[in-house]
């Protein structure tokens, strides 16, 4: 268990994890406890290896949790060399607004540049929020925030819930927003 010793009463510190072959975690909040500060623990995953895709071709890949993302014929003008990595809930680029729960989150390496047609497809990983409104969620690293893409219903258990549209490389999550009276009332 890693633990950061930083100067409480400082609101502006930003932590930034990295290791090579494996996601990044950033923390920005911290709490002050006595003469020191605490951030929220951070879990580096193992990126999955790349594969290509050729350009002409396209292709689907698909992690161990069951996510996958397709990409079509034409989406790169180049073969192109992508990973998809499942991530824990333990293990996020960065800690989810309150009141929102994950039930999938991936974190996809690409060729950096113009956003490319894909299709994500996220799996319901607790198996018991069927028929909920959920949020697909981007981590935008220039604001250092998760960003609502779209609001879509899970769909029943088994089947995997589809977002297409442009995206870019980066971490992605299927939120649900918790119940009862501490959940949010809008979305992010």
């Amino acid at each position: 268990r890693g633990r950061y010793l930083l100067e409480p009463g400082r609101p502006d510190f930003l932590l930034r994890l990295r290791s090579a072959g494996y996601t990044s975690v950033e923390r920005s909040s911290v709490e002050s406890r006595g003469n020191y500060a605490e951030a929220l623990d951070a879990r580096l995953t193992p990126v999955t290896a790349a594969h290509t895709i050729q350009a002409a071709l396209g292709g689907t890949l698909t992690t161990a949790a069951g996510d996958a993302v397709v990409l079509p014929a034409g989406t790169f003008a180049i073969d192109a060399t992508v990973s998809l990595t499942a991530i824990s809930s333990q293990g996020p680029v960065a800690a989810f607004p309150s009141g929102w729960t994950p039930l999938s989150i991936v974190s996809l390496e690409a060729p950096q540049g113009l956003p490319f047609s894909a299709t994500l497809r996220l799996k319901d990983r607790s198996l018991a929020a069927a028929g909920r409104n959920a949020v697909v969620a981007y981590y935008d690293g220039a604001s250092a925030s998760w960003v609502a893409l779209a609001q879509l219903v899970v769909p029943a258990t088994g089947t995997l819930l589809e977002y297409s549209e442009f995206i870019r490389p980066g971490q992605f999550a299927l939120l649900v927003a918790d119940d009862g009276s501490g959940g949010p009332g809008v979305v992010m």
